[in-house]
């Protein structure tokens, strides 16, 4: 099969010939169709998250992965070959509190993620657990499936049940025209919240009041005097931050009207922190909240948005396997609109 193998960290990825991955007793093997590309693979292949369980080189990317199943191990049941799946992320027991009863991506005995602890979609095969896959619903496509499980269902997550956003609500997004940062301006619409978006280039901008953001504000400004302009003195009820820096962690806080809170989903830059004084978080009564992608469950619940129309993916480029990096350059030039997505296999595409 072909794959894209990173052998060093910042290196280039390289398209090989190697072997189908034979599926464990426990494991399904998938035929990609379609593997989603975001800031999360800069990240990885960087080496920033070489300290998860697993981790090692050489190792294919791709976490935001839809195809069709190949062939099923021994132990699998409910899914069959011919089956159409999207896969989550985070490899978790499954057995731990938190896997049963809370939110299963801060599992206890974590084994890291599809794409770092093991070879992920960039690639025509891949195996996963099992446990990984998602029955995709009838209606939504694989391009829309593989971006969903990660683009959608991380905000989805955030907002929903981390920010616990309601209706009349104001929310900033962070990033908003990023590939995750869009959807979660989708996602605040839905919830019935009003939704000022901030970024740092016109395109961007732009697109983020395409996508369905009441407002934009541009990040090269004075962002919190512009949020509390926006919202008439009273400041955002939530902000949720996917850049993460000193400066818009810092401008989050100010722009927070009383109670309110600011949701962390977006890694930052090496070295970012968040300092504040215990004062300024007792006198408005805010919260700080990180938010760690979503739990199976509300990967499903996203992939039902989308199939009910409730929720559109926002993809804006696609290439095929041998042209990835063109994705992460336009990522890296923050030149990317919303998300973009690697079509592996086009004869294929449903």
């Amino acid at each position: 099969m072909r794959a894209l193998v990173l052998r060093e960290w910042g290196g280039p990825l390289l398209l090989e010939k190697r072997p189908l991955p034979r599926p464990g007793p426990d494991e399904v093997l998938v035929r990609v169709v379609a593997c989603g590309v975001g800031d999360t693979l800069n990240n990885m292949s960087s080496g920033r998250n070489a300290a998860l369980p697993g981790v090692e080189l050489p190792r294919v990317l791709g976490h935001e992965v839809a195809g069709v199943v190949a062939e099923v191990g021994a132990d699998v049941e409910g899914v069959a070959p011919g089956q159409r799946v999207a896969v989550s992320m985070y490899l978790t027991c499954g057995r731990c509190d938190l896997c049963r009863w809370g939110h299963d991506p801060l599992c206890r005995s974590l084994r890291g993620l599809v794409g770092m602890s093991l070879d992920g979609g960039l690639a025509d095969y891949l195996a996963v657990p099992a446990a990984n896959v998602h029955a995709v619903p009838e209606g939504v496509s694989a391009l829309e499936a593989a971006v969903t499980v990660d683009a959608v269902a991380s905000p989805w997550h955030a907002l929903r049940a981390v920010a616990r956003l309601g209706p009349t609500e104001v929310v900033v997004v962070v990033g908003a025209g990023g590939g995750v940062g869009v959807h979660a301006v989708k996602v605040g619409k839905l919830l019935g919240a009003h939704v000022i978006g901030v970024d740092v280039t016109e395109a961007k901008l732009a697109f983020a009041r395409s996508q369905g953001a009441d407002q934009v504000v541009d990040g090269r400004g004075q962002v919190a005097g512009e949020v509390l302009r926006a919202t008439g003195g009273r400041g955002a009820d939530v902000v949720v931050d996917y850049v993460a820096s000193e400066s818009t962690l810092r401008a989050a806080l100010e722009g927070l009207g009383p109670d309110g809170r600011l949701v962390v989903q977006g890694v930052g830059p090496e070295g970012a922190e968040l300092r504040l004084p215990p004062r300024a978080l007792i006198q408005r009564q805010l919260a700080v909240a990180g938010s760690r992608y979503a739990s199976r469950r509300e990967v499903a619940e996203a992939l039902d948005l989308v199939r009910r129309g409730a929720v559109r993916p926002a993809v804006t480029r696609t290439v095929p396997l041998e042209r990835t990096e063109e994705l992460f350059d336009l990522i890296a030039r923050r030149e990317l609109l919303g998300r973009g997505a690697v079509i592996v296999a086009p004869d294929e595409q449903w």
